[in-house]
């Protein structure tokens, strides 16, 4: 397969997360995403059948992609 059927073969920015609208990744929808991976991170704990050392262990991954988003911004 040529780097040209790879590249027409790739999904949309929309397709892979709903929140980026558009197509296009701007400050509002990074913001958009960092919030609601946020809002996930501090959920887990109040999901049952997760143990809380599972919970926590998610929780603190979704807060380093938070915190890789954020580096990014200002880079």
């Amino acid at each position: 397969m040529s780097a040209n059927q790879q590249a027409t073969n790739r999904p949309s920015l929309s397709d892979i997360n709903p929140l980026i609208s558009d197509n296009e990744w701007s400050e509002d929808t990074a913001s958009t995403v960092r919030g609601a991976l946020e809002f996930i991170a501090d959920a887990l704990p109040a999901i049952s059948g997760l143990n809380d050392r599972t919970a926590h262990g998610v929780s603190r991954l979704i807060m380093c992609c938070v915190a890789a988003m954020e580096v990014t911004k200002s880079s």
